[in-house]
């Protein structure tokens, strides 16, 4: 509960499942270029989580992957996204700026 900040190493090519859920610090995280998939609730509850950059080799975002990030502002998507799980969003109340690129061809409930 008290990590504020991360750095992933270039070797991770996927933010496996539930694996920063609930880091309700958790500030700001650099994720690598390497990275291909975010999984399911990897960022879930990550209440104090302002902005995060999504590099350009993600091509999936799993189910409910920023759920209750309530800090939430800002997202970018870039256009390697593919697939955007259900949920990715849900409760994040201050998100106001973000557009999902036309490379998108699966969003789910």
């Amino acid at each position: 509960s008290s990590l504020k900040q991360i750095s992933l190493p270039s070797s991770i090519s996927e933010i496996e499942n539930y694996v920063f859920n609930e880091c309700s610090s958790l500030e700001q995280i650099l994720i690598p270029s390497s990275v291909t998939k975010i999984g399911r609730y990897s960022f879930a509850n990550c209440y104090s989580l302002k902005q995060i950059s999504i590099p350009p080799s993600v091509v999936e975002i799993g189910d409910e992957s920023f759920r209750e990030c309530s800090l939430l502002n800002e997202i970018s998507f870039p256009s390697s996204v593919t697939k955007i799980g259900s949920g990715v969003f849900y409760n994040c109340l201050s998100l106001t700026n973000f557009s999902i690129p036309s490379s998108v061809t699966s969003i789910k409930k």
